[in-house]
């Protein structure tokens, strides 16, 4: 059984091949994209960070990543596309990597085998190819920490309803 930080490795060496267009990008000397610094474990998820792509490379990015990702140990991927800024007029990775997810993953794999695409957060895509395996933090699933507050309070409830006294 791989661990999570195998799942890194093997997305790392997935990406590998992209950094030589990477290289080729004209911003390339003020924001570089490797795979050692946009590859990377997050909160229990594999992370690809897309800062400092440009679309072509993402593009290739989701399909190269997409290869291996019902492999992975963790059943979820994080892609971070940022929110546009280092783009002339809208963002455009947001959208491009929504589509490739979905298309590629997504349609391609099929809801039924249990893959999923959903937002997490600004900027932000989750990819679940395993919800059983997939960390709560990726599904949003809620942890058992919120339903024992949600049991503590319907005791507290019900307890001044009776208007037990201590």
């Amino acid at each position: 059984m791989m661990s999570g930080m195998d799942d890194v490795t093997r997305l790392q060496q997935a990406l590998t091949s992209l950094e030589e267009r990477a290289h080729r990008q004209s911003w390339d000397t003020e924001r570089p994209w490797r795979v050692a610094t946009h590859v990377f474990w997050d909160r229990g998820v594999p992370t690809i960070d897309l800062h400092d792509a440009g679309a072509g490379l993402a593009r290739r990015a989701v399909r190269a990543a997409l290869e291996i990702a019902a492999e992975l140990e963790t059943g979820a991927l994080w892609w971070i596309t940022g929110r546009g800024r280092h783009a002339i007029g809208p963002g455009v990775l947001r959208g491009l990597v929504k589509a490739e997810l979905y298309r590629e993953g997504v349609l391609k794999h099929g809801r039924e085998s249990g893959w999923s695409l959903r937002p997490a957060g600004a900027g932000r895509w989750v990819l679940i190819t395993d919800p059983v395996r997939a960390p709560a933090v990726a599904t949003g699933a809620l942890g058992w920490g919120f339903w024992l507050l949600v049991a503590a309070m319907v005791a507290a409830a019900v307890w001044a309803c009776l208007g037990i006294d201590a």
